[in-house]
């Protein structure tokens, strides 16, 4: 859910959980130890942005044969497009809503 360099919103992170868990996709909790990715320049920008980092194990990642499992990959597609489908304002104002915490 995370990387060095990214707080996620632990909203987000925990609405894509129950996303995961409602489509019943496989889904495991990572934390990376080394590296980062766009999250930090996103959930950084102006007053933040709600992110959370969805990834994909990839071996050889940073070469010119980067290998996945093909059911990683559409267990993350069937992932994103449930989050995408449940998301209404609602649903997004939440994220940043800290009133009733």
């Amino acid at each position: 859910m995370f990387d060095p360099a990214t707080i996620p919103n632990r909203r987000l992170s925990q609405f894509a959980i129950d996303t995961a868990q409602a489509h019943g996709i496989p889904h495991q909790i990572a934390v990376r130890e080394s590296g980062a990715t766009d999250a930090r320049a996103v959930h950084l920008h102006k007053s933040g942005i709600p992110s959370a980092v969805i990834s994909i194990p990839v071996r050889y990642a940073h070469s010119h044969v980067g290998v996945v499992n093909l059911d990683d990959y559409d267990h993350t597609v069937d992932l994103l497009i449930a989050m995408l489908k449940r998301l209404d304002e609602k649903t997004v104002l939440s994220f940043t809503d800290f009133r009733d915490s």
